[in-house]
């Protein structure tokens, strides 16, 4: 069993929903570049190579994640972003 098949088969019934929701986007129309995610701010999209990948922000030092800046395209501290930069912000 290769580690991704012991990574999905360690999955719970909700994270293979997800997973399998995730594979069911299609994300081929957009170019090689960073997206926010339609769902959640703390997490971009990039398409590279005509392959996507999904990535978290990572924490702050309180504990809470950054949020992904799409005008920089970086993970930047939640007080620099707004819901008109990534409508998948909630403050």
């Amino acid at each position: 069993m290769t580690k991704n098949e012991q990574w999905e088969a360690a999955l719970t019934d909700a994270q293979r929903a997800t997973l399998a929701e995730w594979r069911a986007r299609d994300f081929s129309q957009l170019a090689n570049d960073d997206y926010p995610d339609p769902d959640d701010a703390t997490r971009f999209i990039t398409r590279v190579w005509d392959r996507t990948v999904v990535t978290p922000c990572p924490l702050q030092t309180n504990g809470k994640r950054q949020v992904f800046n799409p005008t920089l395209k970086v993970c930047d501290f939640s007080e620099n972003v707004s819901i008109d930069d990534n409508p998948a912000f909630r403050e």
